[in-house]
């Protein structure tokens, strides 16, 4: 998906919660390429999703602790092969 996009998406949800009144509520912030630790930097969450603004700044990041480690035959599970591990 577009990074723009992601960003736009996440920005436009969290200006809709803040005006609906939820103003103490922790946001979590989703990101591209399955929001996966191992792609964070380079699928371009952390360059863009830093520059997000809430009101209340009580945001955090969920982001995916699934690792794509090969498996003993050497190739991902085909779970993860989506993935382009």
């Amino acid at each position: 998906m577009d990074q723009t996009l992601v960003f736009n998406l996440n920005q436009q949800c969290i200006n809709g919660i803040r005006s609906a009144g939820a103003t103490t509520q922790l946001i979590l912030v989703e990101g591209n390429a399955y929001t996966g630790a191992y792609t964070w930097v380079s699928s371009g969450n952390a360059a863009s999703l830093i520059n997000l603004v809430d009101p209340n700044d009580n945001i955090a990041y969920g982001i995916s602790p699934i690792t794509c480690l090969p498996t003993s035959a050497g190739t991902p599970p085909r779970s993860r092969q989506k993935t382009k591990c």
